[in-house]
């Protein structure tokens, strides 16, 4: 039996949703992301782009990931 690559794999429906439900609360997602980073000592005053970091982007990779 050969090996089948993750890229040759069609998406199901539920992995579909999955990614069509990030994508649809991203704005959600990234405000409970910085209100628990908030809660870390060091975190307290960082500005919303310092607490986003590298969040969003990552966001929007994984749902094209899950689309793919």
């Amino acid at each position: 039996m050969g090996v089948v690559q993750v890229d040759q794999v069609p998406p199901s429906d539920d992995v579909k949703r999955f990614a069509e439900l990030i994508h649809q609360r991203r704005g959600r997602l990234l405000e409970k992301w910085r209100s628990e980073v908030r809660r870390l000592p060091a975190a307290r005053n960082m500005d919303t782009p310092t607490l986003n970091d590298h969040i969003p982007p990552l966001l929007d990779q994984l749902v094209s990931a899950l689309m793919a």
